[in-house]
């Protein structure tokens, strides 16, 4: 059906409006056209209703024969397929309208699925064609036209091809044969291991042709059923794909590992390594491949690569570095020795030898020398260098009180001011 033009308006309008979207008219069209077969093969009765119209007719074969607005018509020697236009005029528009004529039912020239074996869900090419049909239907698709294909998923069994017109209908199915799809068991021991560690692949694959096993741009063929153990030196992902019954669905299943380096100590040291308890040491340390590095004695949580000076702890002499991997941990010691604090247990001092008179003014005494030893083993420590004082005798108030008897400079003074007054 082609656009028309209102007579009254000029304006042109869709062929599936009756009436004029400018001004409101109306043109003549029908209400219906039908045709019945007769007995006699290539004799029908047509029959119609025209609304609005001032003049219908029909042209058969370029004949044009008039009839009344509404009513039914014998007409003979028709031929199968043969088309017959009905005209309607009046004051707005003409309408016409196509009929044809089929003595034959449908005729379905082919149906066809290119794979009858199929996943349930899969997927297939339809291919039809079809002639003499004024409807055509596939289940799971719908209304198709008279020749075309199509891909599209299956999940039901047979699928039927319908076509009918006047005469009758016809139809006809195609039955898939739905098979299992392929269950795939894919398991692996170890997702996370660390390097030259190993880890073990199983699988079991069920309703299947075929299986590759890929991984590291390796393809590999393997049993539907089957175990292997790998040593990947990196993160590596192990992918199955398996081919159904079909011979042609593929359905995949992956597993991927995890390779991590173990953690390592480079070096880890102590300087010095023999100190007095009093001095501080200094940690050095250089770790690889560690998420977190502990050193204990009151350290704690340290980087991986760094330096630190620190006092030793009360009776703990040995530092420990812990270096904590992805999945095992790695340690190391050092040690340092602690050499005891030298103590002054006595300090010994000759008597001077005094005569009973002096003159206090004229005595000079000279300081003794003073000699301390400290037995140590193997060890040389630079003692203090003894100055002899340069004050008066009068004047000096030792405070040491050692352990042992030691002569009293105070009590010396007093004797000898005593000896002088006499």
């Amino acid at each position: 059906m082609r656009n028309w033009q209102c007579k009254n308006c000029e304006h042109i309008n869709i062929p599936s409006e009756n009436s004029c979207e400018i001004c409101g008219s109306t043109r003549a069209y029908f209400n219906y056209i039908k045709y019945e077969l007769t007995d006699k093969h290539g004799i029908i009765i047509i029959s119609w209703d025209s609304i609005n119209a001032e003049d219908v007719y029909f042209v058969k074969k370029k004949k044009k024969y008039k009839v009344d607005l509404s009513g039914s018509y014998h007409l003979s020697d028709c031929k199968h397929k043969e088309k017959i236009v009905f005209y309607s005029n009046n004051k707005i528009a003409e309408n016409n309208c196509e009929l044809t004529v089929l003595f034959e039912k449908p005729e379905i020239v082919f149906f066809e699925l290119e794979n009858t074996k199929l996943l349930i869900g899969g997927k297939s090419k339809i291919e039809w064609h079809v002639n003499n049909a004024e409807r055509i239907k596939i289940s799971e698709i719908g209304v198709v036209e008279d020749r075309g294909f199509s891909l599209m998923a299956f999940k039901k069994s047979p699928i039927t091809i319908t076509a009918e017109n006047e005469v009758g209908n016809v139809e006809k199915s195609i039955l898939i044969d739905f098979i299992p799809s392929p269950v795939i068991s894919f398991n692996i021991e170890k997702a996370k291991i660390e390097n030259s560690e190993s880890t073990k692949l199983s699988w079991e694959i069920t309703n299947a042709v075929k299986a590759n096993l890929l991984y590291n741009e390796i393809v590999e063929e393997i049993p539907l059923i089957g175990k292997n153990e790998f040593y990947p030196i990196r993160n590596t992902t192990f992918k199955i794909v398996v081919i159904a019954l079909d011979n042609t669905t593929i359905i995949e299943k992956e597993l991927s590992v995890q390779v991590f380096e173990k953690p390592l100590i480079n070096f880890f040291s102590a300087d010095p390594n023999v100190v007095l308890d009093c001095v501080p040491v200094t940690i050095s340390w250089n770790v690889e491949n560690a998420k977190k590095v502990v050193i204990d004695n009151g350290i704690g949580e340290v980087e991986i690569v760094g330096t630190k000076k620190t006092l030793l702890q009360k009776n703990k002499t040995f530092f420990t570095l812990t270096a904590y991997g992805e999945l095992s941990n790695c340690t190391q010691d050092v040690a340092v020795r602690i050499l005891p604090t030298p103590i002054i247990e006595s300090l010994k001092i000759p008597m001077p030898d005094f005569t009973s008179r002096f003159s206090l003014s004229s005595v000079v005494l000279n300081p003794p020398s003073i000699n301390v030893s400290i037995n140590l083993p193997d060890f040389n420590f630079n003692m203090p260098e003894y100055v002899t004082p340069n004050i008066p005798l009068n004047r000096i108030k030792p405070e040491y009180k050692p352990k042992m008897s030691i002569f009293n400079f105070s009590k010396i003074y007093e004797r000898i001011s005593r000896k002088s007054k006499i």
